[in-house]
């Protein structure tokens, strides 16, 4: 028994380990293997460790723990006992880092230093099918990252991890950046910030091995029941899901041969005698928790998922594990079953799982004798939905929801800023990861130290084209966010007026200055209104913005940014704004550099898995101002995740990468210049796109082609409307899949 990782054999253990095999060299033995499998590597699992009585602080934390000699241990934080998860050693090669592909993303790991359970791969995926797009979710025994994955495949909203130990850390970030999901998922490396981020806020959380042991069953012979190996771990999982309840997907191991599980049913590995036993012990831990929300919630065990198996042998703390003894008095390892137990959990009300094939679900009631009769019942799609979803349009049910501007802000992280002064550091250090990035000491000519004199800057343009500069097309308005996609209240005229003014009336005007003839500018439209320029070819034109062609008297000023790929520039644009102005958040479908020559800006972005819940209409937000919104008409930005934010100061540029959302705000008069360029083939490119945000052609035409499926699936009654719905969706997932890893 093995499991093939690229070019390694990971053997399960036990094998070949026979006395006969003792008898041949170890490199003969091992070389033969690999060439018989077709592999360069062989490993092979340890036997796990099971102590009791051991406790773990952080420091701890190693692989080959005193008391174990084998895996790694399971970072307990002072918990009463601890688990030493399985880990390979090699048998012939040194290296144990191997990478894999898994339905489509690229999952890296050394055997020697992960925790491995082989055979995984089919639940991971039963578990990601459950996940529906608007969903957080807590991973607490994320590995390697390939059940985070899979559930950022599947569409959750956003994924918290809880890596405990440094190195599994480095490893879960590296498969996410070579996946393109580093915005979509949070690495935590405590409890407490796991808590502080995630308190309440998830839809379903992941509980791994350690932490849910307690609910394993007694070991034959009438000795005490596995201990916890993090109970900790256990009340910060239920800390993190919502009020209202959500999902636990908690993994346990069952001894093998103990009578208490019937494995006959190969078909759904469903048990149900098992699942109440499940609801029963959980809902004891749950009432006995830290949380309180949770004493309110019924529990549901819908279903128990067998997918592997684990050897393990029984220790006392302090013990090794050649002399770990067994209940009867034997140093055999013994099996155990590795599962899945779905676990629902829902407030202030009796609800049941649907009855399946896999037969009925269990439910005890938290305060309830665990002996209470078990019902069930069919729950529409609809019901399970909103209880997943937390949120409903009626007015009345919407006023628990958390401040979504409060929620957005405190959970921003900042821009990282590099240095980046070549194109060869911009593409090996910035353009793989797709990921916005502050960039300095990139030249950019004389312009910062020229321009930030105000009267130069006015001078310059006036004498290059007298007496005023050349004319300029502006908008000016009464608020602050300038509306230019159209997005304001129905029967609403337009919040700015463009009209065009001189160059240097112009900037005169941003700066507070004169007149050139020394007079007070009088206000176009009232004191405090706000301006903003972007450069066009000319007014109705179908060219792009050329930033040198265009103001040659500022451009001897200023050196582009040549970082982005040769042969791929696109367009130049001067932008200037009025202090605190800002313009609609919205996305653009090239990359792009925002180069800040005068004053402040502040960048807020948000990344392309955000576009559920920022209320899109072509390529830009309903949302007008991202840090204050009103959470009645917007209730689901609170669940777009993945904020950013940074200041940038004169000499400085961000990476704006294509399809991230960005909402800009000018802390002081503002002077920038703004460069696209194109990350894909001319061809895949609308040519009519002048301003590099139109949406790709072949994107439009099969979101038409699914608006027109969606019309004629909604003519359905229901439950079919929903079914279907859902179907349709899933299959137009596994086709842009199946065709994506073909690519």
């Amino acid at each position: 028994q093995y499991e093939a990782m690229g070019d390694l054999a990971l053997l399960l253990p036990g094998v070949l380990e026979q006395d006969l095999f003792s008898k041949v060299p170890p490199a003969e033995l091992w070389g033969a293997l690999a060439e018989a499998l077709c592999v360069r590597r062989v490993a092979r699992m340890k036997t796990t460790a099971i102590l009791r009585g051991a406790t773990v602080e952080a420091a701890d934390v190693d692989p080959g723990m005193e008391g174990g000699g084998c895996g790694r241990a399971s970072k307990s934080e002072g918990d009463e006992a601890c688990q030493v998860e399985p880990v390979g050693e090699m048998l012939l090669g040194c290296n144990g880092w191997v990478e894999v592909i898994e339905d489509g993303s690229r999952l890296g790991l050394d055997v020697t230093r992960t925790p491995i359970v082989v055979g995984g791969a089919a639940e991971r995926r039963r578990m990601a099918a459950c996940v529906r797009g608007a969903e957080v979710l807590l991973d607490l025994c994320p590995g390697a990252g390939d059940c985070v994955l899979q559930f950022l495949n599947s569409g959750a909203a956003h994924v918290h991890a809880y890596a405990r130990d440094a190195y599994c850390a480095v490893t879960l970030m590296h498969n996410l950046e070579v996946n393109h999901q580093t915005h979509r998922c949070t690495v935590h490396q405590s409890l407490a910030g796991v808590v502080a981020a995630c308190q309440g806020r998830a839809h379903r959380v992941r509980v791994g091995h350690g932490a849910e042991i307690a609910f394993g069953y007694t070991v034959p012979g009438g000795g005490a029941s596995i201990q916890p190996a993090r109970l900790s771990t256990w009340d910060v999982a239920l800390m993190c899901l919502r009020r209202e309840g959500g999902v636990l997907h908690v993994h346990g191991m069952s001894q093998h041969g103990s009578g208490k599980m019937d494995y006959s049913n190969t078909d759904s590995n469903y048990n149900k005698g098992f699942a109440e036993h499940l609801s029963s012990r959980i809902a004891q831990a749950v009432r006995g928790s830290a949380c309180e929300a949770a004493r309110m919630w019924r529990v549901n065990c819908t279903g128990v998922y067998v997918h592997g198996a684990v050897t393990a042998r029984w220790g006392e703390a302090g013990t090794s594990q050649s002399t770990a003894m067994q209940r009867d008095g034997t140093c055999a390892p013994t099996t155990f079953e590795v599962y899945t137990a779905d676990v629902r959990c829902v407030r202030g009300q009796q609800t049941h799982s649907p009855a399946t094939a896999s037969g009925p679900s269990a439910s005890t009631e938290i305060g309830s004798s665990p002996s209470a009769p078990h019902s069930t019942a069919l729950t529409t799609a609809t019901s399970v939905n909103k209880h997943i979803h937390g949120h409903t349009r009626e007015r009345g049910k919407i006023s628990h929801l958390h401040s979504a501007a409060q929620a957005s802000s405190s959970e921003a992280e900042p821009i990282p800023r590099m240095s980046c002064a070549t194109r060869k550091v911009f593409e090996e250090c910035v353009l793989p990861s797709a990921r916005p990035a502050v960039l300095m000491d990139v030249p950019i000519g004389e312009c910062v130290r020229l321009w930030g004199a105000s009267d130069y800057l006015v001078a310059h343009v006036e004498a290059h084209c007298p007496p005023h500069g050349r004319l300029v097309p502006i908008h000016v308005s009464v608020d602050k966010t300038i509306d230019l996609a159209g997005h304001r209240k129905p029967n609403t005229r337009g919040n700015f007026k463009f009209l065009e003014e001189p160059m240097g009336t112009f900037l005169r005007r941003l700066f507070g200055m004169r007149s050139s003839e020394g007079g007070h500018l009088q206000p176009i439209l009232m004191e405090g209104e706000q301006y903003y320029l972007r450069s066009v070819a000319s007014p109705g034109s179908k060219e792009a913005s050329h930033f040198p062609t265009l103001f040659p008297e500022l451009a001897e000023d200023v050196i582009l940014p040549e970082l982005n790929p040769e042969g791929t520039h696109h367009s130049s644009v001067l932008r200037i704004s009025s202090q605190g102005s800002s313009l609609w958040m919205h996305y653009d479908t090239m990359d792009n550099f925002l180069v800040q020559v005068v004053g402040r800006k502040r960048v807020v972005m948000y990344p392309p898995s955000a576009a559920p819940f920022l209320y899109v209409e072509g390529s830009s937000s309903r949302i007008a101002d991202v840090n204050t919104v009103d959470q009645e008409q917007f209730p689901l930005f609170q669940h777009a995740h993945g904020r950013m934010e940074a200041v940038l100061e004169p000499g400085e540029l961000v990476f704006i990468p294509a399809l991230w959302f960005h909402h800009v705000t000018a802390l002081d008069a503002s002077v920038a210049v703004n460069t696209f360029w194109r990350s894909l083939p001319l061809s895949e490119y609308d040519p009519k796109d002048i301003y590099g945000n139109k949406d790709l052609p072949g994107a439009t035409q099969g979101i038409a082609t699914a608006a027109r499926a969606g019309q004629t699936i909604a003519r359905l009654p229901q439950p079919f409307r929903d079914f279907y719905t859902r179907k349709a969706v899933m299959e137009l997932q596994t086709v842009v899949d199946n065709l994506s890893c073909d690519a």
